[in-house]
């Protein structure tokens, strides 16, 4: 069944101008786009696409646009349902213009690191997502033969922790083990992503220096930075890594799903 929308303010190509949107709630698609005009509910076009007047809505004054995505989102269910859960979590992205939310693995019991806990969320959630759901897959130290069926089972990639993650069932992971899953997942569309900081390999010189862990003003619980030898070598990890990416993995990324592709709507 074919439905139309249409405003006197319509977000398209950096515009704000009068259209007609019609689309399909079977396929979920646009059909087409009526720039610089509000059709008549009784125009041949609406007709031709067998949107019935009571399936078009002029929405005018009210602004329409394209729905958000929101790639960083925990709806921590189940497990941690009280901290935010996917009836809670979805519906508050809706009612704020966000019409896609990418699951991250934590703080959800089980996380999303195995197949059978992927397989826990999924019916957690199920009939309780007022919009679009994906989900990030985890990275922790014993799950490293879980990546390519989680990949193929429809994770949009993998996040990790290279320090504590703040809960005890996703364990931070070690530079070996990157390497080991960069070597598992390669030829196949996904991404490795990891929080923007390591655990240090040593704090002794820091902890010592009362320069640096007391200020001026006699304040003691400042938390400031360092630039120790060792926390340099760390950040050259980051780098050194970066730069030995291929032309090929460079545009393997491109291709990501969660860059390139849409998102499969749950039916649930």
């Amino acid at each position: 069944m074919s439905r139309a929308i249409a405003s006197d303010k319509v977000v398209i190509n950096n515009s704000v101008i009068p259209a007609t949107v019609i689309f399909s709630i079977e396929s979920g698609k646009i059909l087409e786009i009526i720039e610089n005009e509000i059709l008549d509910p009784n125009d041949k076009i609406l007709i031709n696409y067998a949107v019935s007047i009571e399936n078009y809505r002029n929405v005018s004054p009210l602004m329409i646009l394209p729905g958000l995505v929101d790639s960083h989102v925990h709806l921590n269910e189940p497990g941690r349902t009280d901290w935010e859960g996917f009836a809670t979590g979805t519906q508050s992205a809706a009612s704020g213009g966000v019409t896609t939310v990418i699951d991250m693995p934590l703080n959800a019991i089980p996380p999303t690191t195995t197949l059978s806990n992927f397989y826990a969320k999924i019916d957690a959630a199920k009939g309780q997502t007022w919009c679009d759901v994906g989900f990030w897959g985890g990275l922790v130290p014993d799950n490293l033969d879980n990546l390519i069926p989680l990949i193929n089972a429809g994770v949009r990639g993998f996040k990790g922790f290279l320090m504590d993650s703040g809960v005890d069932e996703f364990p931070m992971i070690t530079p070996d083990y990157i390497t080991q899953a960069l070597s598992k997942v390669k030829g196949y569309n996904t991404m490795l992503m990891f929080h923007a900081e390591m655990e240090p390999l040593s704090n002794d010189a820091f902890d010592k220096d009362e320069s640096i862990n007391c200020c001026s003003h006699n304040h003691t619980t400042h938390n400031h930075s360092s630039n120790t030898a060792s926390q340099i070598e760390e950040l050259d990890l980051g780098l050194t890594r970066t730069t030995t990416l291929t032309n090929e993995q460079i545009k393997s990324l491109a291709r990501s799903p969660i860059l390139s592709a849409p998102l499969k709507r749950m039916k649930y």
